[in-house]
This record gives structure tokens, sequence and C-alpha cells, in this order.
């Protein structure tokens, strides 16, 4: 986490932000982005977000930008995709790159995702990846990205496992997989028992999915070692291979919804999102907690009207970019309003 943080702080820097506690009133106890203090009860989805004196920060910082004719045209217009700068809107970095490659980049090749960490319950990656420190060997408390599954049909977003259409479908017991390495081999290749243990199942529950049999209470064969057919009668259930006890089914084939493709407009640059009804400009945001990732816009933005319009200023479309109507450029009340934009939404 520290050097996530580290890395978060070099770019604030960048748009005139301190740390908070630095020349300002604003506590670093309270964990948010730019504050260094522990997590406590109370702030464990802070860094996920803004604290007063960073948003006062950026404020200042795109209304000094807007006042200039460069800065304006450079927070309006879009880039163009190109070899150099790959077009990514549309993606999330947690659908890129897996909890394995997450832990990895913060702690080397030889890290992992340590999938005992949360006992099976995967919502908790969201706030709580445990990582595997190659050095100590011990697992320690990391966040997964955004975007990172954390159950069927739903993806990480500000530390908490919410619901998306677009999220990918998935299987809830084996989200993430085996642990990387020859653990899965050694433990069960020679006795495939060791399959029904919980903790077993969920360091290596791909590897037990592949030689699961399709025997109701004998999925994995016998539970203990050394079965012998004199040992049916009073050890059945645990000499269940051998004594072939079990009901044998056949698998069904799950209904499963059928998951929704980010669609890309008809432009090539596509648009991050599009105004409804319900949410005009000046509407303050309904759950300001989400608002502070553009990735937001594509998956709630009715609870993020004016955070989302920020992020929409243009309204007219080429073939190939996305551009500004000449009459927006030139009225200084359009600056306005776009500057009473960004202050409704980090005013709240």
């Amino acid at each position: 986490m520290y050097e996530k943080v580290m890395e978060i702080s070099r770019k604030c820097e960048i748009l005139s932000a301190e740390h908070d506690g630095d020349d300002n009133t604003c506590s670093p106890s309270q964990r948010y982005i730019l504050g260094s203090a522990n997590l406590s009860p109370g702030t464990e989805f802070n860094p996920w977000r803004f604290s007063p004196c960073s948003i006062n920060y950026f404020t200042n910082f795109i209304k000094e930008k807007l006042s200039t004719s460069r800065g304006y045209t450079c927070l309006v217009y879009s880039i163009e995709p190109s070899a150099d700068i790959p077009d990514v809107s549309e993606k999330l970095l947690g659908q890129l790159i897996k909890p394995d490659e997450q832990c990895q980049q913060i702690y080397g090749k030889n890290s992992y995702y340590c999938r005992h960490g949360n006992e099976g319950n995967n919502a908790l990656i969201c706030h709580l990846m445990f990582c595997k420190e190659p050095v100590t060997t011990r697992c320690l408390q990391e966040a997964a990205l955004i975007g990172t599954s954390c159950g069927d049909g739903k993806i990480c977003i500000n530390g908490q496992c919410v619901s998306d259409p677009y999220a990918p479908q998935v299987d809830e017991s084996c989200i993430f997989g085996d642990t990387p390495g020859s653990l899965c081999y050694s433990l069960l290749n020679f006795f495939h028992g060791n399959c029904y243990i919980a903790q077993y199942y969920l360091v290596c529950c791909s590897f037990c999915k592949r030689v699961s049999r399709s025997v109701k209470g004998c999925e994995y064969g016998d539970r203990r070692r050394k079965c012998k057919t004199g040992h049916c009668l009073s050890h059945k259930v645990d000499c269940c291979g051998t004594c072939k006890y079990g009901i044998p089914y056949i698998p069904t084939t799950s209904t499963r919804r059928t998951t929704s493709k980010r669609l890309a407009t008809t432009v090539k640059r596509p648009v991050l999102f599009t105004p409804i009804e319900e949410c005009k400009p000046g509407d303050r945001d309904l759950r300001p907690e989400l608002c502070t990732s553009i990735s937001v816009c594509r998956i709630q933005p009715s609870q993020c009207c004016s955070f989302c319009l920020i992020n929409f200023i243009s309204t007219t479309t080429t073939s190939n970019r996305t551009i500004v109507p000449e009459s927006y450029l030139v009225t200084q009340e359009t600056k306005t309003l776009c500057q009473e934009r960004v202050e409704v939404f980090l005013s709240v």
C-alpha cells in the first residue's frame, strides 16, 4: 500500500496538491488518499477518496487552467488514440491485471495472492488483498485494483464489491484459480482426498475441479489414505472411492446470464458518459463516496451526476474525434458553467 500511496502522491503534486496535514487543516489520521496514517474503524474506505483540502487544491488548479486558452483546450478536447497513446477508456485495470500479477507488481515475481487470507469471502479482496511477501513469506495486506472480480457479476469499485452489468461471469467457488507454482501438485496429485479440506480447496480449487467426479458425496474419491475393501463395512463414507459408495449424477449445464460487453460508440473515441434525463447540469452527486473514478460513469452514472458531467463537456462528435461546438468554445458563460460543474462535484 505504501508504494501505491507514494505514486499517487507524486501525481497529485503535479496538480498542486499537498499532503493532508501539510500547511492545511486536514488531518492525516482520516487516511484519505493523501493521508499517511494507518487505517482505523470508519476510515477503511477513505483511501479511495480525496480530503476536502485535496479537493480545494484541485478546484483552484482546474480554475487556473480553464482561464487560459491552452489550458481550456487541453481539458476539453479528447486525445486521439495512437500507438503511443492507446485507448483504454473502456477497460478497468483489475480486469487486465489479475490478483497474482497485482501482488507481483508490488513485491516481485515470486509473490502471489494469498487465497486463504479472506477465508473464502471473495468480496473482502477489494480492500483486503493479501499478498505473499517472498522474503518473510508472510501475507501482507494490500487492496485490489478497481475492476478486480470479487463475485459473479461483481467487481471492486473504490474498495467495495459491487454488482456491475459488465462484470464477467465467474465461478464464485473458484474465482482466482490455483496458487501459482507447484504447491497444488505436491498437495493433491497423489491424494485427491485433500480437496475435501476447505483450506486445501481454497488454494487449489482449479486442480480440485479438474479431478472431481460426478458422484455426490464422493467427488474426490477416498477421504483417507490406504483404503481397502475390508474397510467398506465400517468406513464406507471415508473410503467411498474404494467402496463405490455415493450417488452418481449427471452434471447439468447451469443457465447463466449473458455478460454484457462495454459497447463502443460509433466514433473511434468512445464517449465515457452519456447524459441521461435524470442527470442535468447542476445535479449533485447522490453517492459522493463512489464519485472518485471515471469508471463509475460507465457503471452508475445516475449516482454521480455532477462528477460525470464534468467528464462529458462535449456534445458533438465527428467520425474520429470528439469536439466542442464553436459556440461552446467562445462564450465566457460556457467556461463559467464548466467551472460551476467542477465546483458542484468538488464541494460535495
